[in-house]
C-alpha cells in the first residue's frame, strides 16, 4: 500500500499542486485495473435521473461508484484517501438524498445501489 503523503484533504475533480495533472479516482493495483466493472460504469456515462441522484454532490457520488462496486466503508475509506467517518456521513447523506429511511426490513445500501445502476 503507498504510504499518504498528508497533501490533506481534496475535492474530485480537481487538479493536483501543480494544475497539470488530475487526481484519479481510486489507487491503482485493484483486481480491475482501477477502473469499475462495466455494469458500472454504464450509469457513469448516462444521465441523472430526478429521483435524488441529481441531487448527490461530487463527492456522494465519488463514494457510490465504490459501493456499487460492492465495497465496504473502509475499502471506500481507503480508496478515496478519507477517513472511515467520512464515508459514513457521505452515505448516511446519500440516504436521505434517495429517500432511503432506515427500516429493519429493508437494506438501504443495497437498495441505493439498485438506484444507482437503474440509471
Amino acid at each position: 500500500m503507498p504510504a499518504r503523503t498528508g497533501q490533506g484533504h481534496r475535492c474530485p475533480g480537481r487538479s493536483g499542486a501543480s494544475g497539470s495533472a488530475s487526481i484519479p479516482r481510486f489507487r491503482t493495483g485493484s483486481r480491475s485495473g482501477g477502473r469499475p466493472h462495466p455494469v458500472v460504469a454504464q450509469p457513469l456515462r448516462a444521465s441523472r435521473r430526478a429521483d435524488g441522484l441529481a441531487a448527490l454532490t461530487a463527492w456522494e457520488s465519488e463514494v457510490l461508484t465504490p459501493m456499487a462496486e460492492g465495497r465496504s466503508n473502509a475499502g471506500i475509506a481507503d480508496a478515496l484517501v478519507v477517513s472511515g467517518g467520512t464515508v459514513e456521513r457521505h452515505v448516511v447523506s446519500i440516504f436521505d438524498k434517495l429517500g432511503l429511511p432506515p427500516d429493519e426490513a429493508d437494506n438501504r445500501r443495497f437498495l441505493a445501489v439498485l438506484r444507482y445502476l437503474s440509471t
